[in-house]
């Protein structure tokens, strides 16, 4: 059953073939839709909008683009960083050398770090590779260059930005011990009152964040269908 709790759908819009989805179980998680996008983006039908590889590989148009992180992503390049590297590496560590966190007023806004020429931090610009595909953000995970229907897109944003808000939470518990580390303020005026726990919070993978516990009502009627097989 844990298959069919949702599923990434064929999508027209102005006679090009993009992607939808439906949800079919109220149990349904983020880590479904994860599952179910990555195996669509390498098997589904659908016409891309910037180029036309057979393949995403080899390919890194996305990877100069601002990459927003959610708490389970940090985490996961927390622990895939660390091994890698060979380092022990605590939040602090990863906030301030792999994360850019930009602040203006009471709005934070924490992306992955880049490069000197835009390119993600983690791009290999010689190979155009991830190095480190295993535990890449959940929206290189989820990104498909073609056309979206706007249930999909809602479903999308509401998993970046509460996730993002949990790991702005993060970073604010990390203060504690380090202070505010910012790569760019403009009169900063952050309150841990602003950033309460939600339903990310204790979570360490997306298998854990039921997405009817993220999504707006009104979202939620539009994505939830009773399953036709």
């Amino acid at each position: 059953m844990i298959d069919n709790r949702l599923k990434i759908l064929p999508y027209n819009k102005y006679g090009a073939l993009g992607v939808d989805l439906a949800v079919y179980s109220e149990e349904a998680t983020v880590g479904d839709y994860c599952r179910a996008i990555e195996d669509y983006i390498l098997c589904g039908s659908y016409e891309r909008k910037r180029a036309q590889p057979g393949t995403c590989e080899g390919c890194d148009i996305c990877c100069h683009e601002r990459i927003p992180l959610t708490s389970i992503d940090v985490l996961g390049l927390k622990e895939q960083v660390a091994s890698s590297l060979g380092l022990v590496l605590d939040l602090a560590d990863i906030f301030q050398r792999f994360t850019y966190i930009a602040v203006s007023g009471r709005v934070v806004d924490i992306s992955l770090s880049r490069q000197q020429d835009e390119s993600c931090i983690f791009l290999n610009n010689e190979t155009k590779k991830c190095l480190q595909y295993e535990k890449r953000p959940f929206v290189c995970r989820t990104y498909l260059c073609t056309n979206s229907s706007g249930r999909l897109a809602g479903l999308r944003d509401s998993i970046v930005n509460s996730g993002e808000d949990e790991l702005v939470r993060m970073w604010l518990l990390t203060a504690k011990d380090n202070g505010y580390i910012m790569h760019e303020a403009s009169e900063p005026a952050v309150s841990t009152a602003d950033w309460p726990e939600n339903v990310w919070t204790g979570k360490r993978s997306f298998a854990e964040v039921v997405i009817k516990e993220i999504v707006s009502p009104s979202l939620w009627a539009d994505l939830f269908e009773i399953d036709p097989i």
